[in-house]
């Protein structure tokens, strides 16, 4: 499928911030369209890994556990698309306890766009057969989002690892789910 030139550019302007973010350089949280538009685009990501995801779970070896191949596909990618929608849902209130619900687009905005770097480490991490639950694969990408979370929410390091603490317990608490239905 041919994208528009808009689609290109709107999705290399935010590559562009999420690794200049994963640099930990600052700026690159202006790279992203922070409106309500943007916030809708983000989620254009999603799709975008999604066949990286399904590379990853053949990976993994899930499907190969059954004869019915069927099943196992359909919850692994249920439990993908519901990974990309709790976790913003969730982020609604806390924003607002934490006094930051005018940035809460932002955050987001830049969150899920920082899953491509992401699933590139973690790929990279695969192809060289250490595990993505790994200390070598966790922490850099826990470093990462608390890094977005302070920057994005104006927050402070405490705060931002208790976002990635909240994000770590829903996406542990899916894949569990995940499990029990496979």
């Amino acid at each position: 499928m041919i994208y528009p030139m808009s689609v290109m550019s709107d999705v290399r302007n935010a590559l562009n911030g999420a690794i200049r973010l994963a640099c930990l350089d600052r700026g690159g949280f202006d790279c992203f369209d922070r409106s309500e538009t943007g916030f809708w685009k983000s989620f254009r990501a999603a799709a975008l890994l999604y066949p990286v995801f399904l590379a990853m779970v053949l990976r993994a070896g899930w499907l190969a556990e059954t004869e019915d191949y069927i099943r196992p596909l359909v919850i692994q990618s249920g439990t993908y698309v519901l990974t990309w929608l709790v976790f913003p849902v969730v982020m609604a209130p806390i924003c607002d306890l934490l006094g930051r619900r005018e940035r809460y687009i932002g955050f987001i905005v830049a969150y899920n766009w920082s899953q491509i770097p992401q699933y590139g480490f973690s790929l990279i991490l695969l192809g060289l057969g250490t595990g993505i639950d790994s200390a070598i694969g966790t922490i850099p990408i826990f470093l990462y989002e608390g890094f977005i979370a302070s920057v994005a929410l104006d927050i402070g390091w405490m705060r931002a690892a208790m976002i990635v603490l909240v994000d770590y317990i829903l996406g542990t608490g899916i894949d569990i789910l995940a499990g029990q239905l496979l």
